[in-house]
């Protein structure tokens, strides 16, 4: 009898492509990142690799994303970064970002799909900075201004300057280019010393015209700098620098002082300095005899302990006394010292290793500051759990800065079994000039007091001294929640072994080799299932028998589950799968329950710890 074949046509109703979300974006320079997510429709046959493809106006945190047949269907994010430049643009302006596909599965290699849409505010605005924009100068005086630009422009700018014959600026015109427009450019400014007399003080300007083609400077309006010029050709005293530079333990300046015209008597010019200058002499003798020959005051900055900005400010007054009417009580700008500090704030840290043991010996450290803080500064110390301190916190003000404080450290006795094991105090600072101070660490090692069979490694790991056998702290399924609680929370998982057949779990093996791919747990890339014998080796019967062979149970009234529930938290009271097989299609076991060896089906499902040399 011949039985005709049944074709079936099947439709399919997965098809290839990519959810993406959002798919637009806003943005703002200078602001907080923003994202979105991609994952595809459908199961992949083979690796599909997204390149991320974007332009010069953001950023992005990855290049490309690798979606397996495994989480295909697992959204992954790209964080998108608007570039803070320079440039003036439009707001918003507007950027792409396009994925790219390449996959050995032919329906996503070069996947066409939507690019992500994103508009940008800029954070740029046009502007030209005059500083200062007021002088007063005495004939062949020369001081010095500045000219800026707040952003970048498209084209060049040119600057032209204009003034009258009371004075001379250079250079006559600045250009700005793309490439130079944030270095500031200086304008020299003399004042002309001719022999005419005029009126005391004339007042003058110095006109900014802008020629440039660029859009967003073209309509700016320039401020004029206003120059006052007092004539030479009369009594008055000259001061060759209104401005000088100084460093605390370096560099010195020096200025002069003259008169422009003969006293009637003898002119005595006081030299006043603040508290952050010192100078070679405190005034200044001029006589009928003398009055043509510049006298020079040399600067120095007080070389102070404190930390200051850099650079800080000093000023020097001069008063002006005689009997010459013309002269006496004269009035003169001061001269303003610019002063780079040398001091840095700093923490200094000593010892930085110290030796304690659990109930046993304590150390100390001490803590000062290398620095005079201008307001109280507070140093905190970061601990864990292995040790303790008699303070949290220390405070230096500016008087006791230099003044090391102890801190006392001592071992916390636990009862957990961990070698000779190390603690790192950490420190953080607080207060004006120290916020950002890198602080050394001070690493502790601690001398353990416990006995036991197993030292635990605080890495979700535990060594078993009397076997040298690692161990996985928590049953495969569970998680370690870290050092601090040391701990393993949620489920346990069951497998079974799968030789030849269709599993509904995964192998068993395969969940302890699968961390070696996966780069090791802990440290190590060993990772098995144990053997019956290994195993057994866990067994703890707190009725007895205390050595315990494979065959024989606890005895009736031992904890469950059997094994030592300090080290090994929240094991399972249930049947455990070894590498030991039996005959037929069984494996060995070992039963937490009551703590015996036993044999099972491979397809039965049964818990993993997982061991390692």
């Amino acid at each position: 009898l011949t039985i005709d074949t049944i074709k079936v046509s099947i439709e399919d109703n997965d098809s290839p492509g990519i959810e993406i979300s959002p798919t637009t974006l806003e943005l703002a320079e200078g602001d907080k990142p923003k994202k979105y997510s991609i994952k595809l429709k459908s199961q992949p046959t083979s690796d599909v690799v997204v390149q991320i493809a974007n332009d010069a106006q953001v950023s992005v945190d990855k290049e490309n994303l690798s979606f397996t047949s495994s989480n295909w269907n697992l959204p992954q994010t790209v964080t998108v970064t608007a570039v803070d430049d320079s440039e003036i643009e439009a707001t918003p302006h507007f950027s792409v970002i396009k994925h790219n596909f390449t996959s050995s599965d032919t329906y996503y290699n070069e996947l066409k799909t939507d690019n992500i849409s994103i508009s940008i505010a800029d954070n740029d605005t046009p502007g030209i900075v005059i500083n200062p924009k007021l002088f007063t100068l005495t004939e062949g005086q020369t001081v010095k201004y500045t000219i800026e630009l707040k952003s970048q422009p498209t084209s060049d700018i040119k600057i032209n300057l204009t003034h009258n014959e009371q004075i001379e600026a250079n250079p006559k015109t600045i250009t700005f280019t793309k490439e130079n427009w944030k270095t500031p450019q200086e304008v020299i400014v003399t004042a002309v010393d001719d022999s005419e007399v005029e009126e005391k003080s004339i007042e003058t300007v110095i006109t900014h015209q802008l020629e440039t083609e660029e859009p967003n400077y073209k309509e700016l309006k320039l401020e004029d700098v206003k120059v006052t010029v007092n004539d030479n050709d009369s009594p008055g005293v000259t001061i060759s620098l209104f401005s000088l530079k100084v460093a605390e333990g370096g560099e010195t300046s020096e200025y002069t002082v003259q008169l422009n015209s003969k006293p009637t008597s003898d002119v005595n010019i006081e030299i006043v300095k603040d508290a952050q200058l010192s100078v070679d002499k405190e005034s200044l003798l001029f006589t009928t005899e003398n009055w043509k020959e510049p006298q020079t005051v040399i600067v120095t900055a007080v070389d102070d302990p404190a930390i200051e900005s850099n650079p800080h400010l000093g000023t020097i007054t001069h008063k002006v006394k005689s009997e010459d009417k013309n002269y006496n009580e004269f009035k003169l700008n001061n001269t303003v010292v610019s002063i780079t500090d040398n001091d840095a704030a700093g923490v200094k840290i000593e010892p930085i290793t110290l030796k304690v043991a659990e109930g046993g010996a304590t150390g100390e450290y001490s803590v000062q500051l290398t620095a005079q803080p201008a307001s109280n500064v507070e140093i905190k110390m970061v601990i864990d759990k292995q040790v303790k301190l008699d303070k949290d916190k220390l405070s230096f003000s500016k008087s006791n800065w230099n003044i090391p404080q102890k801190v006392q450290v001592k071992a916390v006795d636990d009862t957990i079994t961990e070698g000779i094991h190390n603690s790192t105090i950490k420190h953080t600072a607080s207060g004006q000039g120290y916020e950002n101070v890198s602080i050394e660490d001070v690493s502790v090692e601690i001398e353990d007091n416990e006995n036991s069979e197993y030292v635990d490694n605080m890495d979700g790991t535990v060594k078993d001294i009397s076997t040298n056998l690692v161990w996985m702290k928590c049953s495969q399924g569970q998680k370690w929640s870290g050092a601090e609680t040391n701990t393993c929370t949620g489920n346990a998982i069951t497998y079974q072994v799968c030789e030849g057949g269709t599993c509904e779990t995964e192998d068993a093996a395969k969940a302890c080799s699968s961390l070696n791919e996966a780069g090791g747990f802990a440290g190590k890339t060993n990772w098995r299932l144990p053997s019956k014998e290994e195993l057994n080796t866990l067994v703890l019967c707190s009725s007895g028998p205390e050595k315990k062979d494979l065959e024989s149970k606890c005895n009736p009234g031992s904890s469950t589950p059997t094994i030592d529930k300090t080290t090994f938290p929240n094991s399972i009271i249930g049947f455990y799968r070894t590498s030991s097989s039996e005959s037929g299609s069984n494996t060995s076991y070992i039963y937490f329950g009551l703590g015996y060896a036993g044999s099972s089906l491979k397809t039965d499902k049964l818990y993993v710890r997982c061991v390692s040399k």
